[in-house]
């Protein structure tokens, strides 16, 4: 999945400022936070974004969908952060 389809699925929730702005916090850039990218600082920001929509009441199977990736990737950050 392109980082702009991702944008795109979080604007038709009207979540895309809200997790752009938690993504900045880190110091990333939201095509960096949907990128493949692993270094720690893009992973920290891409895990806070999933955690910031798990609190919001998405399930790992919706906050995976919206990023184009499974929902065990999800749990798995969930553990980690």
């Amino acid at each position: 999945m392109r980082w702009t389809e991702v944008v795109e699925a979080l604007e038709e929730r009207g979540l895309s400022d809200d997790v752009a702005e938690v993504v900045q916090s880190y110091g990333v850039t939201m095509s960096e936070a949907c990128s493949r990218c692993r270094t720690t600082q893009v992973v920290r920001a891409r895990h806070a974004a999933w955690d910031y929509l798990r609190r919001l009441g998405y399930s790992t199977t919706e906050v995976g969908r919206l990023w184009g990736v499974d929902h065990s990737t999800v749990c798995t950050a969930r553990k980690k952060d």
